[in-house]
């Protein structure tokens, strides 16, 4: 009665799966895909909803995880993690008669790729669609053969005889490399299409999946884009905020002064100002002084300079 007692009540064991919106019996790539689409709406970094976005990565990691989803398939979500439990039924057995170890899934994935692009702060401001070339490494998987050196099992055993003493040696197989297969490396160039998102901060990552190299018996690395901002000669980018600096002579700082500003997307923004700009602090002993006036959003940090044809 104590080993059955998980059967006594219906299991929900289909939630993850209507989360990610995939049938039961899809492949782990399918559900991978599933994933991908959903996290890239539903990120927060992207303005979606947090709690969300928890629920799909849960579902994911139980789902891709062939351990887990075995359990989540009988027990539902009290299978997860339940280790030595009774829940686990034959597997309770096997860890106690295998002195409890538990051996890790971990998946194998091929080298993810990392490219930088430099763009201008104008180009950020508007977002860009952008071609770029890339070099990876692809695999012929409908052409991978069992190494016949090491019939498959990556090491092969080396017998040195001392006299009358013998002895074996293991050593990872040179024909395969140790991986007890072989297959042919295609190096590839390919075309990639990337629009970077309107208003990307600098070193923003986009993340473009299975686009790294192939790995026999594992999954493709990813391709990762990285955005490096130039410097522009007139605007400043402090977060989602743009910044000028403009130097204004003493008679537009006690008259006023109006200013003509070509905007990163080609509007022109007229600037006015027809009040006195005094400085915030004035030190009489170093003749320091701080001038600060915000117009039209534009953070202005002018400093009076006095011309010779200045006339009052």
């Amino acid at each position: 009665m104590f080993f059955n007692q998980s059967m006594n009540h219906n299991v929900d064991n289909e939630k993850y799966y209507k989360i990610l919106g995939v049938n039961k019996n899809e492949s782990k790539k399918e559900i991978k895909k599933a994933y991908h689409k959903l996290a890239m709406k539903y990120h927060p970094d992207k303005g979606g909803n947090p709690e969300k976005f928890k629920e799909i990565t849960t579902a994911f990691e139980t789902l891709s995880d062939d351990n887990k989803r075995s359990n989540y398939d009988k027990f539902g979500e009290s299978g997860e993690g339940m280790g030595m439990g009774m829940g686990m039924g034959g597997n309770m057995f096997s860890q106690m008669f295998s002195g409890g170890v538990q051996q890790s899934n971990v998946s194998k994935k091929g080298r993810n790729i990392k490219h930088e692009v430099n763009m201008s702060l104008k180009e950020i401001y508007n977002g860009k669609t952008l071609n770029i070339t890339i070099n990876r490494k692809t695999i012929d998987l409908g052409n991978i053969n069992t190494c016949s050196v090491c019939k498959g099992q990556g090491m092969t055993v080396q017998t040195i005889r001392m006299g009358p003493m013998v002895q074996q040696v293991q050593q990872p197989c040179n024909s395969c490399n140790g991986e007890g297969k072989r297959y042919n490396i295609n190096n590839i160039s390919e075309n990639i299409k990337v629009t970077i998102p309107r208003g990307s901060p600098n070193n923003h990552k986009i993340v473009i999946y299975e686009k790294g190299d192939d790995i026999v018996d594992g999954e493709t690395g990813d391709l990762y884009i990285i955005v490096k901002q130039l410097q522009d000669e007139v605007f400043t980018r402090k977060g989602y905020d743009l910044f000028i600096n403009k130097d204004i002579s003493l008679l537009e700082a006690l008259k006023g002064f109006k200013i003509e500003l070509i905007h990163l997307d080609g509007r022109k923004i007229l600037i006015k100002n027809d009040k006195i700009i005094k400085p915030n602090n004035y030190d009489i002993f170093n003749e320091k002084c701080e001038w600060k006036s915000i117009v039209c959003t534009l953070d202005l940090e002018p400093f009076a300079k006095a011309q010779i044809n200045d006339e009052i």
